[in-house]
């Protein structure tokens, strides 16, 4: 069967210009600059972002909802098996056990002012726990070995007496732990939701329980800043972690999974 071409076809065909003629054309464009590269000739491509993250992580963390965290998406989820934990329970590092999984940015410490979220889970486990965690590095160190023997604070929600409590720890030459209960009162175990804030006064930092437009004080830690290490330019970590330091009961594979919602760093 033969297809008779349109009106329309015939007069495309017919003004078509030659192959050569063509391929001229291109070439003094291309010479011209007129005609964009290859990559850029699609509206629908999206520019590549180069921006470097500002986020880093500790212990493998496994995150969820968007990986890592970012300025426009701020809840996401970290996963963390059993057998982890930030804790000192003598000096030394020697002692120190720094195994939770930690997403965090690094600031200068004269920058910092605060940090806060929402942190909530299935509490399931006692000592299972979840929140914000600041760490004032070892100079000169990364990763792992920024944090070994290093002083730190945490607070958020943790399991014990049967149900979550608003724990903070810090550790300046090993680990102290406060417990204050959650707001309305737990009744076991289950999904709990508490907001945390930390913010720095002068060389103290000071630890709160956010709840709606009411800040309740959980905690001053005068050493936080008192030393600044010494330099103008001192680092420290803000970010948050998850942690399961005992396994489950007939689970030994049960993971914690904690939801941080609302990160806030200004730094």
């Amino acid at each position: 069967m033969v297809h008779s071409r349109s009106k329309a076809d015939r007069i495309f065909v017919s003004t078509m210009p030659s192959a050569s003629s063509f391929l001229t054309t291109i070439f003094l464009l291309l010479l011209l600059n007129i005609l964009p590269t290859t990559a850029s000739t699609s509206s629908d491509l999206k520019k590549k972002d180069t921006t470097p993250s500002p986020w880093n992580r500790l212990n493998n963390p496994q995150i969820r909802h968007t990986s890592p965290p970012t300025a426009s998406q701020k809840s996401f989820t970290i996963t963390t098996p059993p057998g982890t934990d930030i804790w000192r329970p003598a000096p030394g590092a020697a002692a120190d056990n720094f195994t939770a999984p930690y997403v965090y940015r690094i600031c200068k410490s004269s920058d910092f002012i605060r940090a806060a979220v929402t942190v909530s889970a299935d509490w399931q486990t006692r000592y299972d726990q979840g929140g914000l965690a600041i760490v004032f590095p070892n100079s000169g160190k990364k990763g792992a070995a920024a944090v070994k023997g290093a002083k730190w604070l945490k607070t958020g929600l943790e399991v014990e007496n049967g149900k979550p409590q608003l724990g903070t720890v810090g550790a300046y030459a090993f680990s102290d732990w406060s417990l204050s209960p959650v707001v309305p009162a737990a009744k076991g175990l289950g999904k709990y939701e508490a907001r945390f804030e930390i913010e720095r006064n002068g060389t103290d930092l000071w630890v709160y329980n956010v709840v709606k437009n009411d800040r309740y004080p959980l905690r001053q830690a005068t050493w936080a800043f008192l030393e600044e290490r010494g330099k103008k330019n001192a680092e420290i970590f803000v970010g948050v972690y998850a942690a399961k330091p005992i396994f489950t009961d007939g689970k030994p594979d049960m993971n914690l999974t904690v939801e941080f919602k609302n990160l806030r760093i200004e730094c």
